[in-house]
């Protein structure tokens, strides 16, 4: 049985953050199944914002489904985030909440019926010119 309980995304994930438009996101953190047998571990994460949402890497740790997957999310209001994680065939989805610099939400996965927990802090890094 595939079991895609290792995203936390990210999730991250991951991802509100009100930023300038030109901006790297980075962050990382901890996930955790909350279903089966409760597997856990970290994440880390870097992101390009553009208008109305990011897109980017998700890199797991402690996941025996998803190692380095490509990761897109939508960003409303500048709290709420939305996305999906995708590597090969696998996908799980996210939400989550940022305040400050902290982000938390939660993660499920359809084709396992798989669900959990992720948290972490966001950093933002502009390029340079």
């Amino acid at each position: 049985m595939v079991r895609i309980n290792k995203v936390s995304l990210v999730l991250a994930l991951v991802f509100s953050c009100s930023v300038a438009a030109a901006a790297e996101i980075r962050g990382d953190g901890e996930w955790q199944s909350l279903s089966g047998d409760a597997i856990k571990g970290s994440w880390s994460v870097s992101l390009e914002q553009f208008a109305g949402g990011v897109t980017g890497t998700l890199s797991l740790k402690g996941s025996n489904v998803f190692t380095v997957a490509g990761v897109s999310g939508t960003i409303d209001n500048g709290s709420i985030v939305l996305g999906v994680v995708v590597e090969g065939l696998r996908e799980a989805t996210f939400q989550g909440r940022i305040n400050g610099q902290s982000i938390s939400g939660e993660w499920q996965t359809k084709a396992t019926g798989d669900y959990g927990v992720w948290s972490g802090s966001l950093g933002q890094h502009t390029a340079d010119p």
